[in-house]
């Protein structure tokens, strides 16, 4: 099947393209033009609501809420949000759009992507992606008080830039860190595209050395695990043994040009400054799994769930009761506060909607991973990246960036551009 790229469905790959590009610079807007203020809370509030642009994709399109399950999980976040223990109804809106943004997004592209191809908008991902990796090797080797380095408000995190050793933890254009790691999960998905599509071997080489090395750059285990675990099933799904001696093939230009860098060791510099990311990744990881910290993140919203000490378990204290910007705007629930401390998505999830929200959140992750068209293998992984490793509600970039990654790898097969049959 041959998908072009009409005028009938332009819009939506257009929009796609939009949402990208202003969740990639509203970051730098807030930090570097407009500073932390009503401007720069307005430009936050606006990037919520970025994935709705959508609606504006035309009459064409089918919408998400054909699917029933849609129907039914935004008629219970609408009651959710309106659950009378929230502070505000503006904590319940805001509510509403961060825990329907990821699922409106998804729904939308599936219903439609046998008319869609977003093959057009490979030369911007690749343009900000290189931007991307080449600001956060410059940062890297600047001092945290230098301009490039700084956070939208840096009050938010305590007063200080944050450090891996003794660099700063990369951010790109973004606001905080957490805006960079959810780049780098869209851009592992994103080289995981072009292999699909048979791109160009020296770009994917470039791109995906460049990106492994941002991971550690930024010294966030989640960006580093996330960019490994995509890298496996990637191989998994992509690679026969035909097709890997065909693309080391292709690859043995750039082998050479990385090989030749190492080479030139002392001359250019820039083996050092791969070295020392990875050297400052590694001791925070082991001085973190010596204070037994590593381990009980990895299990703390299980731990969390377990002993849930919420006294509301079945609806919660409504939608958006713990979204930092709701709270900081307009108040704490007495409810959210008898809590106690909290920090992980899981987790808040159950505070806001109760477990009826978390078990329906678990289906509706199976529901719409079980659509994709890639293998056994990398649903289940991609399942448990969604679901449990990967905020995708109360992290706007995560929600957008690693929607699109998906997206993609997965119109690469909707638009049978590389002759491979999904198993």
């Amino acid at each position: 099947m041959d998908v072009r790229f009409t005028p009938k469905y332009r819009r939506f790959e257009v929009i796609i393209g939009l949402i990208f590009l202003l969740t990639l610079l509203t970051g730098a807007l807030r930090k570097w033009v407009f500073g932390n203020g009503i401007i720069s809370n307005t430009i936050l509030v606006f990037q919520l609501c970025i994935p709705y642009l959508l609606f504006f994709s035309g009459k064409k399109y089918k919408k998400p809420w054909e699917y029933n399950f849609i129907i039914v999980y935004l008629m219970l976040l609408i009651l959710l949000a309106l659950n009378p223990m929230n502070l505000t109804y503006f904590h319940g809106a805001l509510g509403l759009i961060l825990h329907f943004n990821f699922w409106f997004t998804f729904g939308y592209y599936i219903l439609n992507r046998n008319n869609i191809n977003l093959r057009p908008l490979i030369p911007i991902f690749l343009i900000c992606s290189f931007i991307e990796i080449v600001l956060g090797f410059i940062q890297y080797q600047l001092p945290p008080e230098h301009w490039l380095n700084a956070y939208a408000n840096i009050d938010a995190v305590g007063g200080n830039i944050a450090l891996v050793g003794d660099s700063v933890r990369v951010i790109g254009t973004f606001s905080f860190i957490g805006g960079f790691t959810a780049y780098l999960s869209f851009l592992i998905f994103f080289v995981w595209y072009l292999l699909r599509i048979n791109y160009n071997p020296f770009l994917i080489s470039i791109l995906y050395s460049g990106g492994l090395v941002a991971s550690f750059m930024s010294g966030a285990r989640t960006a580093v695990g996330v960019f490994i675990i995509v890298s496996f099933i990637m191989i998994f799904s992509e690679f026969s043994i035909k097709s890997i001696s065909l693309f080391l093939k292709n690859l043995i230009l750039p082998l050479v040009f990385f090989f030749s860098i190492f080479l030139l060791k002392g001359n250019i510099g820039i083996e050092e400054k791969i070295s020392k990311a990875y050297d400052n990744f590694t001791d925070r990881v082991i001085e973190n799994s010596q204070s037994g910290e590593q381990k009980h993140r990895l299990t703390w919203d299980l731990e969390d769930l377990y002993n849930f000490r919420g006294k509301y378990p079945f609806f919660g204290i409504g939608l958006g009761s713990t979204y930092q910007g709701a709270t900081s705007a307009f108040g704490t629930s007495i409810y959210l506060k008898e809590y106690g401390y909290y920090e992980n998505e899981l987790t808040r999830i159950a505070i806001e909607g109760g477990f009826v929200l978390l078990i329906f959140r678990f289906l509706l992750v199976a529901f719409f991973v079980n659509l994709l068209m890639i293998n056994t293998i990398s649903k289940i992984v991609i399942f448990l990246l969604i679901f449990y490793f990967t905020p995708v509600v109360f992290n706007i970039y995560n929600s957008i960036f690693f929607m699109i990654g998906l997206i993609l790898i997965d119109n690469a097969s909707i638009n049978d551009l590389t002759k491979r049959k999904v198993v």
